[in-house]
């Protein structure tokens, strides 16, 4: 994280586009870093644009998008990430040619590929993902301190503007992110196997059990399977657009099942016992990596 965050860049009007979990997220965290940054959203839905008043995310709420960007010096997309791509082109020719965009999306290949199919979206789309969230979905759940402490992960390519990765980063350090540089690419098969396939794990672990003996699960299954209640159509797109890695790493933990499965009709107890010592054994390794990543020093 930046020592000096007196002298990083700020942004003067942010525009959200999606104001859901973390596109509210971000304008409350926004808000609390620059109390006089003025903050704007969108949506279709009038009810939506009161709530998100109500709740002090937004300054302003508009009904279209053109609107909602039009003077706004940074632009936050957080709408769904099978939407993101389609909407670059019209949200860059709609805000001003000095506006940075970025979005959250929690795919990053198809997304930086549809930006940069466009000259004006490719000059000035950085795109960024901040691997923050919850089960939960919705402007209600929005909170400022979603972000502290969590890795975001910004993307670059050889098309990339390095003065608008550097605000973008900039940015996401501000708001507390551990921020990584890495390419689309890096990040869509980082992300199958660190969060994408969880989510598969958990969903496939909470089908299996049978309703009968629902009521004796514990910690240990209510833990693992806590992400399944996730939105499902969230879901799908993430898998979809990701679709390929995500197959690798199915591939991945097909394997760690089948070593498990054959271990046992074999009735080869000290292989399960191995499997199950290796299992800890890359646990620690992994609780490793993550203090290392998460120290303050770094």
């Amino acid at each position: 994280m930046t020592s000096d965050r007196s002298q990083a860049w700020q942004p003067e009007h942010l525009a959200i586009i999606g104001v859901g979990l973390l596109g509210g997220s971000v304008a409350l965290a926004a808000k609390q870093r620059w109390p006089s940054l003025k903050v704007v959203g969108s949506s279709r839905k009038e009810e939506t644009r009161q709530r998100m008043i109500e709740l002090g995310i937004v300054d302003q709420a508009y009904a279209d998008v053109e609107t909602c960007v039009a003077s706004a010096d940074l632009i936050v997309v957080a709408a769904p990430v099978v939407q993101i791509a389609s909407m670059l082109p019209m949200i860059s020719a709609a805000s001003p040619p000095d506006a940075t965009i970025t979005d959250v999306g929690s795919t990053k290949q198809a997304i930086v590929d549809a930006a940069e199919l466009d000259a004006a979206a490719a000059a000035r789309f950085v795109g960024s993902h901040p691997i923050a969230g919850s089960e939960k979905s919705g402007l209600e759940y929005a909170v400022a301190n979603l972000f502290r402490g969590k890795h975001c992960i910004v993307t670059s390519t050889d098309r990339t503007d390095q003065k608008r990765l550097e605000q973008v980063s900039q940015f996401w350090r501000q708001l507390e992110c551990r921020v990584v540089t890495m390419s689309p690419q890096q990040h869509d098969t980082a992300l199958a196997a660190a969060s994408h396939m969880p989510h598969i794990v958990a969903a496939a672990l909470a089908q299996s059990l049978p309703m009968e003996f629902a009521s004796l699960t514990g910690t240990g299954f209510n833990d693992t399977t806590r992400i399944a209640a996730g939105d499902p159509l969230m879901w799908r797109q993430i898998v979809e657009a990701n679709a390929s890695s995500v197959l690798d790493q199915l591939e991945r933990f097909g394997s760690r099942l089948e070593s498990f499965r054959d271990a046992i009709k074999r009735a080869d107890w000290d292989g399960v016992e191995r499997l199950f010592s290796d299992a800890r054994t890359a646990k620690q390794q992994i609780l490793r990596v993550v203090d290392r990543a998460t120290s303050p020093d770094l």
